[in-house]
């Protein structure tokens, strides 16, 4: 079995927002029970996307970013590659 994810949801576990507890428990759950977690290719675009402003915010220094970069990283999420269709449509925006 597997779950996909989506940036707000790991952001989460290293950003102290109102449902940060709740994400944290449920990837702990997940891992432990040895399900697959997926998200998007792009996750770590969207990822320090969310960490930058974070951090522009005020709720992460540096040093904090950094560290949870590598936390982040730790995770070992698989990521889902685009579709042909994505692709092709990236293509044609890019034309």
């Amino acid at each position: 079995m597997s779950v996909v994810v989506d940036a707000n949801l790991i952001a989460a576990l290293v950003i102290p927002l109102p449902y940060s507890d709740a994400a944290a428990s449920k990837i702990k759950e997940w891992k432990q029970n040895g399900i697959e977690i997926s998200a998007p290719f792009l996750l770590e675009y969207e990822v320090i996307t969310i960490l930058r402003k974070a951090s522009a915010a005020g709720l992460l220094t540096g040093k904090d970013l950094l560290q949870s970069l590598d936390k982040i990283m730790t995770l070992r999420i698989q990521k889902i590659p685009p579709t042909k269709k994505e692709q092709e449509g990236r293509d044609s925006t890019n034309s």
